[in-house]
């Protein structure tokens, strides 16, 4: 067991690290949603090209209880810190029942985390904002906000 202030301390060591390949993960819904959203855990596999420097794409596959269409990414690796959007060609709403309305449209999540050595992983915070106008003309924002982690090993993501 690696002490907590060696495993904090390695967060801010750099390293050449290696993006590419195959990730598994999982992301969850903030405190500030119901129970029943919060308490999902959504799972999700990445593969992830390289395709200049540090700047990549790759595409994302949910699982079961998330959405079901394949999404795309794009974004960098900056020393250890990583940021990239996920891209749907749906919007999708989820009440806080977990009931999922679709409607036309494109849909971005927003993810910035930093990278663990000690567990080869990387984890964060991920946003959707979401900006609704009125007939009248007024416009009310929406954050929807949550937690990810993803690892290069299935058994790596906690």
């Amino acid at each position: 067991m690696i002490p907590i202030v060696e495993r904090f301390k390695s967060l801010f060591k750099t390293k050449n690290i290696r993006v590419d390949g195959k990730w598994y993960g999982f992301y969850r819904y903030s405190h500030s949603h119901s129970e029943h959203i919060r308490s999902k855990k959504i799972e999700f596999v990445a593969h992830i090209l390289l395709i200049k420097s540090m700047d990549f794409i790759g595409t994302i596959k949910e699982s079961e209880e998330g959405i079901s269409e394949l999404s795309n990414i794009s974004g960098q690796i900056r020393g250890n810190k990583i940021e990239f959007s996920k891209k749907y060609e749906n919007l999708y709403e989820i009440d806080e029942l977990g009931n999922q309305t679709t409607y036309a449209g494109p849909q971005y999540v927003f993810y910035s985390g930093i990278y663990d050595n000690t567990k080869d992983s990387f984890f964060g915070e991920w946003r959707i904002r979401t900006i609704y106008e009125y007939e009248n003309g007024s416009k009310v924002t929406n954050d929807t906000t949550g937690y990810w982690q993803m690892a290069r090993k299935s058994t790596d993501v906690v």
